[in-house]
C-alpha cells in the first residue's frame, strides 16, 4: 500500500523560525493557487505508480489556505488514479487563523478525517515573538470546534525550546492541551535554522536557546505528564492515545513507500528516493511544459539502505525488529552491526528485548533527545 503526501507551499506569512519550503501571501494570489492545484492534478495523472492508497497527508506550508473544493478535487483525482482504500487516513495540517466559520466542517465533508492543528503554544507573548498569527484564544476555539466534529483523530503540534522558553510556559501549554479530548500530540524542539529570522539571531549569538540539560528536563516532564494522562510516547516527537498514531508518518519511519506531489515533495518507491524542485512557480512551469520536475533522485545502495532503515526505526518506541531487518535485507542485524551494538548496549543507549519470539532493539525514552547521535553509528 502507498502513502501520498501533497505539499501546499502557501502561507499568509512565514513564521520567524520556519525553514520549510513555503511562500508568503505577498508572493501568491488566488489565480496561482488554481494553477498550482491544476499542476498537482496533472502530476498525479502522469505518474506511473499505481498501488492502492491507504494514507494521504496534506502538509505545507498551510494546507488550510486551500478551499474544501481544492481538497475534494485532489482527493478525487487520487482515488481515480490509485484507488483510496476504505478507512484510509486522510490528514490535513491547519493553522487556527485560517479555519474560521464552518471551514473545518467543510474540510471534513471534503474527505479529511484526521486534522492536525499547528498551535505551537498557548502563550500569547511567545506566539508573537515566533511570528504566529493566531492567539491562544483562537487556538482554543479551533480545538473546541475540531473536537466537536467527530474527526477520526484530532491532534495538535507544540514547540518547545525557543529563546527564553521556560518550564513554566511548557507546564502551562501541557495543562491547556490536556483540557481537550484530543488523541495526538506532536512536541517538537526548536532548532535554529540558517536563513530564518529566529535561527539567524541564535546562530549569531544575539539570542540564546535553553541548554541541553534544561531541554532534557522539559522533555522528561512532558513524557511523564502525557503518559500519566493515557498517551503513549510512540515516536521521538509524537504521543498518541487510543492507538491514534499518525499512520502516514509511520510510513516514513517504517521505511515504507510513499509518493509526494507538488513543489519540494519527496517520494520513496522501490528504494529510489526523489524530490521535486522547490520553487512552486518553476514547478508549475515545468509541469505545463512537460519538463522534468525532479530536483534529484537516487537509488540507495544496500549498505545505505540498511543504515537508513536502522536510523528511522530507532525513532520509534517499538524500535527495530531483527526479523524485519532480515526480511528487508537478508542479513542478520546483530552480525552486521556487532561492534556498534556492543558499545551502545553496554552504555545503555540501546536496549534489547524479546517479544513473541522476536528481538527488538530500541532507544530508552530518556535518550530520545540524542537519537540522531546514536543513529550515526549505523550511517555510512
Amino acid at each position: 500500500m502507498l502513502g501520498i503526501y501533497i505539499h501546499v507551499p502557501f502561507c499568509i506569512r512565514k513564521c520567524f523560525y520556519c525553514a520549510f519550503d513555503s511562500i508568503p501571501k505577498s508572493k501568491w494570489n488566488e489565480n496561482f493557487i488554481e494553477e498550482y492545484i491544476n499542476c498537482i492534478c496533472n502530476e498525479i495523472e502522469i505518474t506511473s505508480y499505481t498501488k492502492s492508497v491507504d494514507t494521504i497527508f496534506f502538509g505545507g506550508g498551510t494546507p488550510s489556505i486551500l478551499s474544501p473544493k481544492h481538497i475534494d478535487r485532489i482527493i478525487s483525482k487520487i482515488d481515480k488514479k490509485f484507488g483510496i482504500l476504505p478507512k484510509a487516513e486522510i490528514s490535513m495540517e491547519c493553522n487556527p487563523c485560517t479555519v474560521k466559520g464552518n471551514l473545518l466542517s467543510d474540510f471534513k465533508n471534503a474527505g479529511i478525517n484526521r486534522i492536525s492543528i499547528g498551535g505551537q503554544s498557548f502563550d500569547d507573548l511567545l506566539l508573537k515573538k515566533i511570528g504566529r498569527l493566531h492567539s491562544s484564544l483562537e487556538l482554543s476555539k479551533t480545538l473546541e470546534t475540531a473536537c466537536s466534529l467527530n474527526f477520526d483523530s484530532v491532534g495538535v503540534d507544540l514547540i518547545f525550546g525557543f529563546p527564553k522558553y521556560t518550564k513554566d510556559i511548557l507546564v502551562s501549554d501541557i495543562d491547556q492541551v490536556l483540557k481537550y479530548p484530543i488523541e495526538h500530540i506532536s512536541l517538537y524542539m526548536f532548532m535554529p535554522e540558517e536563513g530564518t529570522i529566529l535561527g539567524d539571531k541564535c546562530i549569531k549569538g544575539d539570542l540564546e536557546i535553553p541548554n541541553d540539560d534544561l531541554l532534557v528536563e522539559q522533555m522528561e516532564y512532558v513524557h511523564g505528564q502525557l503518559v500519566k494522562n493515557g498517551f503513549f510516547h510512540y515516536e521521538i516527537s509524537n504521543f498518541a492515545k487510543n492507538n491514534k498514531f499518525c499512520r502516514h508518518n509511520l510510513k516514513y519511519w517504517n521505511f515504507e513507500e510513499y509518493l509526494g506531489f507538488g513543489s519540494s515533495a519527496c517520494s520513496f518507491v522501490k528504494r529510489e528516493r526523489f524530490k521535486n524542485i522547490s520553487d512552486p512557480f518553476q514547478y508549475c512551469k515545468n509541469i505545463k511544459s512537460n519538463i522534468s520536475i525532479k530536483e534529484y533522485s537516487e537509488t540507495l545502495p544496500l549498505k545505505n539502505s540498511e543504515g537508513e532503515f536502522v536510523m528511522l526505526k530507532l525513532r520509534l518506541a517499538r524500535g527495530l525488529s531483527s526479523l524485519e531487518f532480515y526480511k528487508n535485507f537478508g542479513e542478520d542485524f546483530e552480525k552486521v552491526y556487532f561492534k556498534e551494538l556492543q558499545f551502545l548496549i553496554k552504555n545503555g543507549f540501546i536496549e534489547k528485548k524479546s517479544q513473541d519470539k522476536e528481538d527488538f532493539f530500541y532507544i530508552p525514552y530518556n535518550f530520545f533527545s540524542i537519537q540522531s547521535e546514536i543513529a550515526k553509528y549505523f550511517i555510512i
